[in-house]
């Protein structure tokens, strides 16, 4: 039975790497229900011209709502970008078109404003929304819509069991060695150090008994020999080490009891939905705070 059409719509405008597409999905879906809006997911503006990181459309195999945009609904954020002269501006992140409102995250940090806003007519949607304080209200619905599939690969599903079993801590350390300018991605224009890493291991490592440390990295970088884990068990978990599938590699990371994290919403994502394993034992969480968002970590994670 096919669902009956709302008389509006939400239009997301999807873009960046995994993570980011999580945050983006997670906050049109919070926002769409709060208006009783139909959701749409534009899921080829935000990666038809990505020619540095070559990223892709990854939400196809979660278990979301929502359809896929048409070319005609895809054509304000072409607007936006090429005339944008024609918008009305009505303030600094929301204005008119003759669509709809084209609403816009525009200074990477929480605004609690929009969890008031009503929309009297359809809408765009652009940026990257990198809070939870957009999808507080509807946090058991993304816990399961964006809990990543069970893996296929038996080497995923043979780790999973073990991080299980154990005082498992996923490390996540982005090293944005793709970028040309890797600085730019960390808030104040710097990435977190070594020896800061190395502290924030070192904290947990006196709160804990018996650690395995899963260390999660695009790349066996060289920087990894440099951490410092006092003896406990290390396993990598990188593509070098044949873990090289994004979504199945997310599920490893929620199967994690403990996480210490640098500053990326691929692993921000891991360590949230690892609650949904561990709802009745204590998880220390470390999140570096320097992420482009001020208000991405959570209130009762660490900092450093």
């Amino acid at each position: 039975m096919l669902n009956k059409q709302k008389s509006m719509k939400l239009v997301i405008k999807l873009m960046g790497g995994l993570g980011n597409q999580m945050f983006q999905y997670a906050t049109a879906r919070s926002f769409a229900l709060r208006n009783d809006a139909d959701l749409v997911i534009d899921s080829w503006s935000g990666f038809v011209r990505d020619y540095q990181y070559k990223r892709s459309y990854e939400l196809d195999v979660f278990n979301i709502t929502g359809r896929l945009a048409t070319p005609l609904e895809r054509v304000p954020f072409w607007i936006d970008l090429t005339v944008n002269k024609i918008f009305k501006s009505v303030s600094e992140d929301v204005s008119t078109h003759y669509y709809g409102t084209l609403i816009h995250d525009e200074n990477n940090e929480f605004k609690k404003k929009f969890l008031n806003y009503w929309m009297s007519e359809s809408c765009w949607m652009t940026g990257y929304w990198q809070s939870s304080g957009y999808f507080h209200e509807d946090k058991s619905l993304i816990l399961t819509e964006l809990t990543p599939p069970p893996p296929v690969d038996g080497c995923y599903i043979g780790l999973g069991k073990r991080m299980r079993r154990v005082n498992s801590v996923a490390v996540g350390v982005r090293l944005y060695e793709e970028s040309n300018n890797p600085n730019v991605h960390g808030k104040d224009g710097k990435l977190k150090s070594v020896s800061e890493i190395n502290s924030a291991i070192s904290k947990l490592i006196d709160k804990q008994k018996k650690l395995y440390f899963f260390i999660f990295c695009s790349y066996n970088s060289p920087i990894l020999d440099e951490l410092n884990f006092q003896g406990n068990n290390v396993i990598f978990v990188t593509p070098d080490s044949g873990f090289k599938d994004s979504v199945q590699s997310l599920w490893l990371m929620t199967q994690c009891r403990h996480h210490v994290f640098t500053n990326s919403t691929f692993y921000w994502w891991g360590a949230w939905l690892s609650r949904k394993n561990y709802p009745s034992v204590e998880q220390i969480i470390y999140s570096a705070d320097n992420f482009i968002n001020k208000d991405s970590v959570e209130l009762e994670w660490n900092i450093f």
